[in-house]
């Protein structure tokens, strides 16, 4: 079975490791509001990678963003059962992020009011994606780098290139992403199974099909898809080699030397255009 039909393995991952705050007081809402109904302007997710308490280096890609319901829920600190409105305009964005437009709703005396009011007295909020549902990660080995929205990411990362907006919740600014849903009597703690591809993976399997480690790196980083991305050296990047490695050595470089050069050239055939 070859690598690209190959399932990724499994990581336990908890629940609340699917959490990410916007890291900013990104709330905004327009003036006129009642204190019934507010809407609201959210920066829920930055392009760039940021540190997360689990994750480490963490990175959406935002080309791979998708909604899990054309109207999703905003609920209060990830607790499912406490409502606070509903987010219906979305936009990702490479250089932007993703930035989302809805409406706090209260029917009463309950928690979407209390928003209302904190909002309207100047107290900051932000806002925290919840992307539990299926998803594509990949592992940013040490000493590697890889592309995501239109930036480098150096590893070690994580990159989510696939995932599913579940739900944008609305927290208190500055509180501690770790532990601000630990106790929510509505989404209790937990571990999840998450396939993650690694770079590392990556460059063991090129190295066993002929690769130097140098060029499997390279491979590793350009990033092809896989349909284009052959899954063994051809006999003429193995000559092309060979032949390089040879005039090398008529030069007077030794067997390591010539090897490490001849290892940097990248075949032709897997150059991105």
């Amino acid at each position: 079975m070859s690598a690209a039909t190959m399932n990724p393995p499994l990581k336990q991952v908890p629940k609340q490791a699917l959490h990410v705050p916007a890291g900013r007081a990104i709330v905004q809402f327009a003036a006129g509001g009642s204190p019934n109904e507010l809407a609201i302007t959210m920066f829920a997710r930055s392009p760039e990678a940021i540190d997360h308490w689990y994750w480490g280096r963490l990175a959406h890609d935002m080309t791979g963003m998708r909604l899990r319901k054309d109207r999703i829920p905003l609920d209060w600190c990830h607790d499912y059962e406490t409502a606070v409105g509903f987010a219906e305009r979305f936009e990702a964005s490479e250089q932007r992020g993703l930035t989302v437009w809805g409406k706090l709703v209260s029917i009463g005396n309950d928690k979407a009011a209390d928003v209302i009011a904190r909002l309207q007295a100047g107290i900051p909020m932000e806002a925290s994606i919840d992307f539990e549902g299926p998803m594509r990660l990949e592992e940013v080995g040490q000493g590697m780098t890889a592309r995501c929205n239109g930036r480098t990411i150096e590893g070690p990362a994580t990159i989510v290139r696939e995932w599913r907006l579940n739900a944008v919740a609305v927290c208190p600014f500055g509180a501690d992403p770790a532990t601000r849903t630990q106790f929510s009597a509505s989404r209790p703690g937990g571990m999840v199974s998450i396939p993650i591809e690694s770079t590392d993976a990556r460059i063991a399997e090129l190295q066993r099909k002929g690769y130097s480690r140098l060029t499997a790196k390279a491979i590793a980083a350009l990033k092809m898809p896989a349909s284009v991305r052959p899954d063994e050296p051809t006999a003429e990047d193995r000559a092309a080699t060979a032949a390089r490695f040879a005039e090398l050595k008529r030069k007077g470089y030794s067997d390591n030397m010539a090897k490490y050069i001849a290892g940097i050239k990248v075949p032709a055939s897997f150059k991105r255009s």
